[in-house]
Order: C-alpha cells, then sequence, then structure tokens
C-alpha cells in the first residue's frame, strides 16, 4: 500500500521501526485458554457450528481433522504448516508421503477460517482453528473435551521433508514410534498409546495397511500378529493388484464414535495398521499394560488422551511476533497481494514494545483525520486502529471504508477544531457536536485523543493561573504526578494514560475518572463537571466493561 509522501514525521517515524525494525526485542506469549476471550470470546461455536454441518455429510471429517492437527504438530511444531499450498516458493507438506492423497479437510478448515474471518477479522491463527477444531472433533464424537491452550501463530514455509521423515507412519515398528514421539518431546510410552487411540475413529486406505496381508516385511506371508478372520475380511476388501485407495474403518465396530474399543481390538489382534498393533504385539513392551488399561477403563484413556492432545498441542508453537496470523490458510499473507494485509504485516514484524504507542498513535491519527487534513491515508488509520485495538483485547467492528485522501491540509482547522487537554467540557461537547458526535460517543471515545501527554503539569502546579493545584485531582495521584514531572523538569517526559493496565483496552479509564485520577483535565471534566449527563455515562462504563467497549 502507498503511503502519502507528506506523511506525519511522528508515523514515519513509526513505519521505520516497523519496517526496519528487526533488532528490537521480542515477547514470545505463552499459550493460554484465555488468549482470545477479548478479542474473539466465540470462537470455539463458530468452529463448532462449520464443524457440525461438514459432519451431516461427511462422518470421517472430525477424525480427519484431528489428524490434521497431529500431522502439523509433529513437523516443526504447531503452526499449519500442513495447510499451506505450492507456491513458487514453498513446497507443501500437502504432497509429503504420509499425507499425499491421504490428509483432507482442508476445505473443511477454510470455512472454519471464513467464518472467524467473519466474525474477528485478523485475529484467530489457523494453527488455533486445527487445535479447536481437534477438540471439538473428538468430543462431537463422544469422546472426552479439554480446555484448549490458544496464541499460536502460522507459519511462513512449509517442510515436505521434515513431514516425511517425522510423521509416524502406519507400517513402522514400536522402536521407530518411540523415537518419533521422543523427537517432539512427547513420552514414548502414555503419550504414545493415548494418541494411538485417536483411531477409533475414521478410515485408512488399502495402501496403508496391505503389506500386512500378503507380504509382511517381505517375507511373502501375512503379518502373524494379524487374527486370522479379520485377516480374511481384510483380504476380501483389499484383494492383492486392486484399488489401494479403498478404504475401511479402523475401529471395526464403532467406526465414528471415539471411545475405548480400540484398544480392544488391539487385544484379539484387531488392529488395523501395524503402527497400531506394534502396541500390544511387541514382547515385552511398556506399552502393552496402558493397551490394558485403557481397554478396561476408558475413563483412563479419555483422561490421558485429553492430557497428551495438550502435550501435543505445545509443541513449538510460534507465538509473540513469530509467524502471523493467516487471512488464507493456504497461502502467507505477503503472497496476495492485498492492500488489507499492511496491518497484518505490521503486527507481524513490530515488537510488541512499541505496539501500545502505535494503538494511540493511530487512534489519534484516524480522530484528527476526520476532517480530511491528510496526516496519513485515512484508510490506513482505520485499519490500524481496528488492528490494534482488537490486538489489544478491545472490541471488534465492521469498518466502513471507501475514503479518498484529502488534496489539502488546514492548520488553522486543526488548531480550531481539535479538543485540547485543558478544554472544560462545554469546549470538548461543542467540539465534538461540531463534527456531529454526541455526548456518549464523547465519552466513549476520549481514552484515545491523547496518546500521551505533554500538557499535564498545568494542573499539577497552576491550574486555570491560580497557582495551585487542580481540586479534583486525588491527593495520592497529585503526588505520583508530581514526582514523574517535577516543576521545571522535561515537560516531553511520558507517563501512564492508565497507571494500572497501561497496555490492556479495557475500562479501567472511567474508574480512574470516579477516583479523580484521570490524567487530562479534558478526562477528568467528564466526571467531575456537576450535573453533567457525562457522569452518568462513566459510572455506567465503569461498572460494565461490555458495555463501554459496544459504545466505542
Amino acid at each position: 500500500m502507498m503511503v502519502d509522501k507528506a506523511l506525519h514525521p511522528l508515523v514515519a517515524s513509526l513505519f521505520f521501526v516497523i519496517w526496519f525494525g528487526g533488532s528490537l526485542p521480542y515477547a514470545y506469549a505463552q499459550l493460554t485458554p484465555t488468549f482470545y476471550d477479548g478479542t474473539c470470546p466465540n470462537v470455539s461455536t463458530i468452529i463448532r457450528g462449520v464443524l457440525v454441518q461438514a459432519l451431516q455429510t461427511d462422518p470421517r471429517i472430525g477424525a480427519s481433522l484431528t489428524r490434521l492437527h497431529f500431522h502439523d504438530c509433529f513437523v516443526d511444531g504447531c503452526d499449519g504448516s500442513i495447510l499451506l499450498d505450492n507456491t513458487d516458493t514453498i513446497e507443501s507438506e500437502k504432497e509429503a508421503a504420509p499425507n499425499n492423497n491421504s490428509a483432507r479437510g482442508f476445505d473443511v478448515v477454510d470455512n472454519m477460517k471464513a467464518a472467524v474471518e467473519n466474525a474477528c477479522p485478523g485475529i484467530v491463527s489457523c494453527a488455533d482453528i486445527l487445535a479447536i477444531a481437534a477438540e471439538e472433533s473428538v468430543r462431537l464424537a463422544g469422546g472426552p473435551s479439554w480446555t484448549v491452550p490458544l496464541g499460536r501463530r502460522d507459519s511462513l514455509i512449509a517442510n515436505r521433508s521434515g513431514a516425511n521423515s517425522s510423521i509416524p507412519a502406519p507400517s513402522e515398528s514400536l522402536a521407530a514410534l518411540k523415537s518419533k514421539f521422543a523427537a517432539v518431546g512427547l513420552n514414548t510410552s502414555s503419550d504414545l498409546v493415548a494418541l494411538s487411540g485417536a483411531h477409533t475413529f475414521g478410515r485408512a486406505q488399502c495402501l496403508n495397511f496391505i503389506s500386512r496381508l500378503y507380504n509382511f516385511s517381505g517375507s511373502g506371508n501375512p503379518d502373524p500378529t494379524l487374527n486370522t478372520t479379520y485377516l480374511a475380511a481384510l483380504q476380501q476388501l483389499c484383494p492383492q493388484g486392486g484399488n489401494r485407495s479403498v478404504l475401511t474403518n479402523l475401529d471395526r465396530t464403532t467406526p465414528d464414535t471415539f471411545d475405548g474399543n480400540y484398544f480392544s481390538n488391539l487385544q484379539t489382534n484387531e488392529g488395523l495398521l501395524q503402527s497400531d498393533q506394534e502396541l500390544f504385539s511387541t514382547t515385552g513392551a511398556d506399552t502393552i499394560a496402558i493397551v490394558n488399561n485403557f481397554s478396561s477403563n476408558q475413563t483412563a484413556f479419555f483422561e490421558s488422551f485429553a492430557v497428551s492432545m495438550i502435550r501435543m498441542g505445545n509443541i513449538s508453537p510460534l507465538t509473540g511476533t513469530d509467524g502471523e496470523i493467516r487471512l488464507n490458510c493456504r497461502i502467507v499473507n505477503n503472497s496476495t497481494g492485498s492492500n488489507a494485509l499492511l496491518a497484518s504485516t505490521v503486527l507481524k514484524d513490530t515488537s510488541v514494545g512499541i505496539l501500545p504507542l502505535m494503538l494511540a498513535t493511530y487512534q489519534r491519527i484516524a480522530i484528527q483525520d476526520a476532517d480530511h487534513m491528510g496526516l496519513v491515508q485515512a484508510l490506513v488509520s482505520s485499519l490500524m486502529v481496528f488492528i490494534f485495538l482488537v490486538q489489544f483485547g478491545g472490541p471488534s467492528w465492521g469498518s466502513f471504508l471507501g475514503r479518498k485522501d484529502g488534496l489539502t491540509a488546514s492548520q488553522t482547522g486543526a488548531n480550531k477544531a481539535l479538543p485540547s487537554p485543558f478544554d472544560p467540557l462545554i469546549a470538548i461537547a461543542s467540539k465534538f457536536s461540531g463534527v456531529g458526535v454526541d455526548s456518549r460517543d464523547l465519552v466513549a471515545l476520549c481514552p484515545f485523543i491523547w496518546p500521551r501527554s505533554l500538557f499535564l503539569t498545568p494542573r499539577l502546579y497552576d491550574f486555570n493561573k491560580t497557582r495551585k493545584p487542580d481540586p479534583t485531582l486525588s491527593r495520592t495521584q497529585l503526588k505520583i504526578l508530581q514526582k514523574s514531572c517535577p516543576r521545571g523538569g522535561n515537560r516531553t517526559a511520558l507517563t501512564n494514560l492508565d497507571p494500572t493496565t497501561v497496555n490492556t483496552f479495557d475500562n479501567r479509564y472511567f474508574s480512574n475518572l470516579q477516583a479523580c485520577a484521570g490524567l487530562l483535565q479534558s478526562d477528568q471534566e467528564l466526571f467531575s463537571t456537576p450535573k453533567s449527563n457525562t457522569v452518568e455515562m462513566v459510572n455506567q462504563f465503569s461498572a460494565n466493561r461490555q458495555l463501554s467497549l459496544k459504545a466505542l
């Protein structure tokens, strides 16, 4: 996206930090179940709705989506890399041997992503969608539920060679399976057996087990651990030289239900895949006792499965500013060429430390540019405000787009129209009404007019030329501010607008006003002006965070 050459110096400097600030420190968030509580609280419900609809025509889709999450996490961690298509620079993992003509459900993930983007644009990663979809799939099939840790970001690359070497294969020995689980930090007994239990639902193609039926390990004979009755049934389904893509149920008895029958099948030598049967039929293996326990105690299996899924979902996630939040799960953002991706790129490449400053700066630009002053493209400002507010816990909304840039600037208009930090309430209200904004909007928007205050010292020492502090300022707050801004000190020193939750978009601003701890005179006027209709609004917004976010 092109930016006006007459870009405001402060904005220009921020863009310099964004594009060239690679040396800035990064902050890495930990996965947490509450990650989207403030930005996309209904994400699980949205994903579940798409899944329920898909299950109506495809009963195996839940197992397929669970498998996608598994295959994603085993290749460089849970980063959504399995979802990327081939490009000039990306060799898709979809064409790796374990996934080619086998991994499925990508269209359903696309539908989930579209639904989530419609509700919460640019917020939820594709990697997190896979993690949520796996939990919902298991639960809807009758299995356990668990609280999914969230906050993953999406990979910018795929790793086909890694997929070929890291994902457990259906024909592998127990030793090979243990080695691959250990390589990603998973337990080689309890995690291995519990996660293999996901084969209690879903289907497999003949090509994944046909060697067991006719030429096991090059012997020219069937796998001796395979139940002979089951062997005959499978040979009829998958004859030598027949169609290798024919499907059969992983669990003969309850193929679409998530239960403990998988382990009972292993005990009767009816595990479909060699990698399944190895858990029980490998002499002296420590996995045998776990199979026996899970077969007789489904609750124990469910509890262990939930724990192991959480552990698997924690394999090397991208967090903080690593990776990105893909807008299309099949392609990385910078390959789409969409101008709307500027905001996503900024979030990806910027250290978390300057984001709060950028949020306040862009909010201020958007408000000040409402009268065509041309500080920066109005569209860029609106998109930045939207993305940053949501990133820091604020509300989301459907941005109205289609603005055009002004050809002139008006310094006189700026001096006259912009609210001042020294304005009394009547002056602020007049300036807001002058652009068609009412008193409720005034109270909702006031927290973001001034990103940092250079203008509070008169309140501390010479309020309205009285040579005394502003009487509406609490004595505790006054002492704190006088220490930060001593008389005759550095007038450009920064202080926090909200001393408690500095970088979080919440309603603490209004609680501060009630405690006479508003930083700017123009803030405190909203609550401390006698008989003002804004007092009740401040009280309402202080008591009800959702109401304050909705008003914005």
